[in-house]
């Protein structure tokens, strides 16, 4: 597979762990809820595994995300390499919402929720 063409995978597969996480799901619970084995759910999350475009709208109706969500921040190596700053959170249903919420806000209000929840967070 020539390198360009693996990269796009690494990033969904990025993306695809990460919002997988944010609602966290073990990779087990995902790939029941989508109908694959937990093999052929690691290999889409590692990037060894090609995503057939259907899938990618499965999985973007099971993890509460628009299908976009998958390439945002592409094309570029930045992006899978720095994870520096990425905090799951687990089982805090508040913090969980607020990720649901900024995932599905339009590009153009994303700044605006995080300029907005800064404030309130200053002591």
């Amino acid at each position: 597979m020539p390198e360009a063409e693996n990269t796009i995978f690494d990033h969904l597969g990025l993306r695809i762990r990460r919002a997988r996480e944010a609602l966290d799901l073990t990779q087990r619970e995902l790939a029941k809820q989508l109908g694959v084995s937990e093999v052929t759910l690691q290999r889409y999350e590692s990037g060894d595994g090609r995503i057939p475009p259907q899938r990618l709208v499965e999985l973007a109706a099971t993890l509460r995300v628009p299908a976009t969500h998958f390439f945002e921040d592409f094309p570029g190596d930045a992006a899978l390499k720095d994870n520096d700053g990425y905090v799951p959170v687990g089982k805090d249903a508040g913090a969980r919402r607020l990720v649901e919420i900024y995932l599905r806000a339009p590009k153009s209000v994303k700044k605006q929720l995080l300029s907005y929840a800064e404030f309130l967070a200053k002591d």
